[in-house]
């Protein structure tokens, strides 16, 4: 008797399950064990992105979560660090109450917007209130933005100098030192 899964389907099932696995390892991880990509040499374990062009336009647009519009080069002339997040990730929940207390801590120097991946808009605002996360946020429903800084690992966490270029970016959760480490290093 023929089993349930053809071999092509077995194989297709087998890809599921580590592509799976893959993505919920890098949205639980903490930032001791997650490659930091950019100019320099990664670090930890995993590196799972390519090269990052730091060329690329940062001119991209955004809709705010009170249904208003924004663009990542308003934020021209000042350091800025954007984060991308979901309800659905734990490590994003986890590492937003530290990227609150930096956002507080550098009062002004750097600037921080939070991106939603979430699907709906009221999961984000329901996960903002619980975190009470004060810095701008942004949602992403369709993931492009998401995908036009070549990520696929959540959470990710770019970093963009004052002249709008694109310096580094992380993937997985930070703790308030990883943050306040990779920000002194490439944004000041």
């Amino acid at each position: 008797m023929a089993s349930p899964l053809s071999t092509p389907r077995r194989r297709r099932f087998g890809a599921l399950v580590m592509a799976l696995a893959i993505g919920a390892a890098a949205c639980a991880g903490r930032d001791d064990d997650v490659a930091v990509r950019g100019r320099g040499e990664p670090t930890g374990s995993l590196d799972v992105q390519a090269e990052i062009d730091p060329s690329a336009s940062v001119d991209i647009d955004y809709a705010t979560l009170d249904g208003g519009e924004g663009n990542l080069a308003d934020f021209a002339g000042t350091p800025l660090v954007v984060n991308f997040f979901a309800a659905w990730c734990p490590s994003c929940v986890a590492e937003m109450p530290d990227f609150e207390a930096a956002f507080q801590a550098r009062g002004g120097e750097v600037a921080f917007i939070g991106i939603s991946e979430d699907a709906r808009v009221s999961d984000s605002l329901e996960l903002i209130d619980e975190t009470a996360i004060t810095y701008p946020t942004g949602w992403d429903p369709d993931g492009s933005i998401f995908a036009s800084f070549g990520s696929f690992t959540m959470p990710t966490t770019v970093f963009i100098d004052a002249d709008g270029e694109i310096v580094e970016m992380f993937s997985g959760a930070l703790t308030r030192e990883g943050l306040d480490r990779l920000i002194d290093e490439h944004l000041l």
